[in-house]
């Protein structure tokens, strides 16, 4: 086997096992905050509203001052609109993050409603085309039950609806990052049995 191809090859195989060992600390990481996040739902949930509050008015300034740099005036007028919206929402969100993720937590669960209601519906219509139907129509049965669950404990679920999604995210996300991490030990492997077989 050529020299160069063996090199790029062994290159491959540190890469594959230097990421492996990123993944596996960036997974379990994951995994701790999503776990502690599961106990701490209501101080996440403050903490994100904050977060995206403050987002918020950035991009709010951003428009605003984008408006300036418009040309006709209705596109002017409404950038600047816009970035105003944004600065004031954001702000709320800041100084009043309990009452804005419970006005949240509420839009989520109209859409929840919403989405498994046009689910369960899409599902029977497809009963015939689709052996998937069943599946589609349980996702929507229990997006639906979630939004009820949300909307009758509505406005104390506020508190920790948004914390325990991004909890759950976070645990998902770890449980994924892990399963990547051991995949990359099996191309490591076989990129050394690789190596070898041409070597000889």
């Amino acid at each position: 086997m050529i020299t160069g191809e063996q090199d790029y090859l062994k290159t491959i195989k540190d890469a594959a096992e230097q990421h492996k060992k990123s993944f596996k600390a960036l997974g379990i990481l994951s995994l701790v905050l999503g776990v502690i996040g599961l106990f701490m739902s209501t101080a996440v949930t403050i903490a994100s509203t904050v977060v995206f509050g403050v987002f918020m008015v950035i991009a709010g300034i951003l428009f605003f001052m984008e408006s300036f740099s418009q040309e006709g005036t209705g596109s002017k007028i409404l950038m600047l609109l816009v970035g105003v919206l944004y600065i004031i929402g954001g702000t709320a969100m800041t100084l009043h993050p309990s009452s804005s993720a419970a006005w949240i937590t509420l839009f989520m669960a109209f859409i929840l409603i919403f989405i498994g209601v046009v689910r369960i519906v899409s599902g029977f219509l497809m009963r015939k085309e689709s052996a998937a139907w069943i599946a589609i129509v349980i996702n929507g049965v229990l997006g639906l039950i979630l939004g009820v669950l949300i909307y009758n404990n509505w406005p104390e679920s506020g508190l920790w609806v948004i914390g325990m999604f991004i909890s759950i995210e976070l645990i998902m996300q770890g449980i994924v990052v892990l399963f990547i991490s051991s995949a990359s030990k099996k191309i490591k492997e076989q990129i050394k049995e690789n190596i070898e077989a041409n070597t000889n």
